[in-house]
């Protein structure tokens, strides 16, 4: 006589091998209704749920008989699923991530390949016997049902030609999938006419400098075409002097100078020159031509002068100012004063009667007291070699 049956290994799928038979003598303890509360305690498992199951390498769902649907908890890599009779079927619930290894003698995945688990990912496994177990179907929480498990991209999998361009999304494509570039200072483009192919452009490491320029003045700086700008002081007091520290001559190859002049006196001036604090005006010699009506004349000194004031006028002077070979600080400066007539000019050329190894500041004197009056502009932009 049969056992009264506990799991649903117990029952034999030919019903005349289950008991009780007829012919079979019952016992109190072994009665029909025994048998009965037995078989429907089984089928009721099938559609119960069981308690959860850590991960490990062996999950053994045979073992599994308090129901069919089983959380798998944990994050350990699932390689086996234990041994049962052909035919058991799981339905898993995924806790966490982890990975359940393909693998043809114990468990079969969709694709040939691992699975990575996510939470709430759901299987339904079905055992083949001996320990072999098979996905019936996955179902991702996070994917739609019609995007398959394996989703990378092999050449085993795609004809040659299938992936058309509507296939592949806007902004898929990354920059290293573009092309490898064949050498340095290659800009990829185009040179042949018409639309096509992306090209190799031949570029210099020279060309690289006005690349990433915003507009031709920057470009023009680059170059050495056009000064840059290194730093503007307008007065908001009346001085004596102003100077200007930072600069460097042994790198720059010199600087522009602007001045918009306001005379802050009721005398006529002038306003001198002098480079790393050095103001002893007999170590500079000056020279200058001047128009001043119908005059015209010419100065020599040894002095610094660089812009010439009237008693109550503005003055404007450009200044070039530059280091030459030998360490002589030279400079050439270009100046007018109005209103009034006449409208005077006059051209300075400045130089410093000893070399000095680098100019790294420049002081601007008047030479009589606060005759440098408020809003007196000067600007210094730098000339790269």
């Amino acid at each position: 006589q049969m056992p009264v049956p506990a799991v649903i290994t117990d029952l034999a799928v030919a019903a005349a091998t289950n008991s009780p038979a007829g012919t079979e003598a019952v016992t109190t303890s072994t009665g029909p209704d025994e048998y009965f509360r037995a078989h429907a305690a089984i089928v009721r498992r099938l559609h119960a749920k069981g308690a959860d199951v850590a991960s490990a390498a062996t999950v053994d769902l045979g073992a599994i008989n308090d129901g069919s649907y089983v959380k798998i908890t944990g994050t350990t890599t699932i390689t086996s699923f234990g041994t049962i009779a052909a035919g058991v079927e799981r339905t898993l619930l995924f806790a966490d991530a982890l990975t359940l290894t393909h693998d043809v003698t114990k468990i079969i995945l969709p694709g040939g390949v691992n699975i990575v688990t996510a939470a709430e990912d759901v299987a339904v496994f079905v055992s083949e016997g001996a320990g072999l177990w098979r996905c019936k179907s996955y179902q991702r929480k996070a994917v739609p049902p019609s995007v398959p498990l394996d989703a990378s991209v092999v050449t085993a999998k795609i004809a040659d030609g299938a992936v058309t361009t509507v296939k592949v999304a806007d902004d898929a494509v990354t920059y290293a999938k573009i092309q490898n570039v064949s050498a340095t200072d290659k800009v990829l483009g185009r040179v042949s006419a018409g639309a096509g192919d992306i090209e190799e452009i031949a570029c210099t490491p020279f060309a690289r400098t006005v690349l990433d320029d915003a507009d031709a003045p920057a470009a023009r700086a680059t170059l050495g075409g056009e000064p840059t700008l290194l730093t503007t002081l307008t007065t908001a007091a009346l001085a004596t002097s102003v100077e200007f520290t930072g600069l460097d001559t042994a790198t720059h190859k010199g600087y522009r100078i602007e001045i918009d002049y306001k005379n802050g006196t009721a005398t006529a001036h002038s306003l001198s020159m002098y480079v790393n604090g050095l103001t002893t005006a007999t170590d500079y010699y000056q020279e200058a031509i001047y128009a001043d009506g119908t005059t015209v004349g010419a100065l020599r000194a040894n002095n610094a002068f660089i812009l010439s004031a009237n008693a109550s006028d503005l003055s404007y002077a450009v200044i070039n100012f530059m280091q030459v070979p030998g360490g002589y600080a030279m400079a050439n400066s270009i100046c007018a004063r109005s209103p009034g007539a006449p409208i005077v000019y006059l051209q300075y050329a400045w130089s410093k009667s000893t070399a000095v190894a680098n100019v790294t500041s420049i002081n601007f004197t008047a030479d009589v007291a606060d005759g440098i009056g408020i809003g007196t502009t000067i600007r210094i932009y730098r000339k790269d070699k």
